[in-house]
């Protein structure tokens, strides 16, 4: 039996982007010590950050003068804050040894 995909509302969309955004300085912490070279793949990070970045975009008002009216908006520019927060974090982060090229899942 073949399942359909589960529709998620706005609200869960944000939450799981926020949540992946928020783990990535964890992670690439992680890396960092599990790595036999302690090298990051920081590009790879900085894209999967600016991905999930986009998706919440869609989320808050097209216009950042304009305040949000919904509460869906209002949730997608609280974490879209954070999000930027945390991608400039990983901008100015400085791997111990250098950056590795490519991401071994």
């Amino acid at each position: 039996m073949v399942t359909k995909p589960k529709h998620f509302t706005p609200e869960e969309r944000i939450a799981k982007s926020a949540s992946v955004i928020a783990n990535l300085p964890h992670a690439i912490l992680g890396w960092q010590q599990m790595n036999k070279d302690h090298t990051v793949p920081l590009e790879s990070v900085l894209t999967r950050c600016v991905s999930h970045i986009k998706i919440v975009r869609r989320f808050a008002p097209a216009d950042s003068a304009r305040p949000p009216r919904t509460e869906v908006e209002r949730y997608a520019v609280k974490t879209l804050r954070q999000a930027y927060k945390t991608y400039e974090f990983l901008q100015n982060f400085k791997p111990r040894v250098g950056e590795r090229q490519h991401w071994n899942p």
